[in-house]
């Protein structure tokens, strides 16, 4: 576990402002990436429980407050999202690539279908299954990314980034 939390906070604001732009710059995307998603998910496999529930709460609310739907449908969604996975890796201990690809599937597939039900059953007009589902696979890379850009050292991190 890392014991520091500020560049999980840099990436998630890195993230809103490029997810942000994406949907100016491409409104009708269909398989847009969350990447504020990507962001909790690896901060999860990254850190502790609590680190990981205070960056989902902010996620969520962010998507909350830029979508207009449901307020607090989000915030809840990620927050419980990032807990859940922050103590199911403690338990799982493996830090192989294709374990995260499984587990950053698995969960964004879940939080979209929770999400979409629930958006359903309130009536709100939402994208097909598919298309969320899609937007899911599209969002794995993004995860394996935000998880290594956590890991490298500061050395390491002056090389990659210019």
């Amino acid at each position: 576990m890392t014991t520091r939390p500020g560049r999980a906070w840099a990436l998630l604001v890195a993230a809103v402002l490029v997810q942000t732009a994406l949907g100016v710059v491409w409104p009708s995307l269909v398989w847009m990436p969350d990447l504020i998603g990507a962001v909790v998910i690896a901060t999860a496999l990254e850190h502790d429980r609590s680190t990981s529930l205070l960056v989902g709460l902010a996620a969520g609310a962010w998507q909350d407050l830029s979508l207009g739907r449901l307020i607090g449908l989000h915030t809840s969604l990620w927050a419980v999202t990032g807990y859940a996975v922050s103590s199911l890796r403690i338990r799982m201990g493996s830090d192989s690539w294709l374990v995260t690809i499984w587990m950053a599937l698995a969960v964004l597939v879940a939080e979209r279908l929770g999400e979409w039900v629930v958006l359903t059953l309130v009536g709100v007009a939402v994208a097909p299954l598919i298309v969320l589902l899609g937007a899911s696979v599209v969002t794995v890379p993004f995860v394996l990314l935000f998880r290594r850009l956590m890991r490298v050292g500061r050395s390491g991190l002056r090389r990659a980034i210019p």
